[in-house]
């Protein structure tokens, strides 16, 4: 499970400060009355909304995770940062709930992991072989 690699300088804010300040954005703009938002009145945006948030959130977390957790094999972050923006996904449906004007949403929570899912998917792609391959070997 560990990867060999070098501890990276401990420089926490420059990885996890986006990761934090991501996922508040997020989490405020998903707080504010839907009215405020001004979402074009056409078919599907909010789901390519939710689809693009949640790609950046992973990679703003991954990124976090690959400087926090570099004993870890890059592949192994990305799965946990998959698990987790999904996780920060359910959670915002769920607290949409509370927020009057507002409404949380099966279709939005699946917009948001496949936004995750793709964004992963694309990073695995750019990952290279020897760690995808030293990954699904430990």
């Amino acid at each position: 499970m560990m990867s060999g690699r070098e501890p990276p300088p401990r420089k926490h804010f420059l990885y996890v400060g986006p990761a934090v300040a991501y996922v508040a954005a997020v989490f405020v703009g998903g707080s504010l009355p839907a009215r405020v938002l001004r979402v074009p009145p056409v078919p599907g945006v909010d789901k390519v909304m939710h689809l693009v948030a949640f790609a950046g959130m992973f990679v703003v977390i991954f990124r976090a995770l690959d400087h926090e957790l570099y004993r870890l094999k890059p592949a192994h972050n990305v799965g946990i940062g998959v698990a987790l923006t999904c996780a920060l996904g359910g959670l915002l449906e769920i607290h949409q709930l509370g927020i009057p004007g507002r409404s949380a949403e099966l279709l939005d929570f699946v917009a948001d992991a496949i936004g995750a899912l793709v964004a992963a998917w694309l990073l695995w792609r750019l990952l290279p072989r020897s760690s995808r391959r030293a990954s699904s070997e430990g």
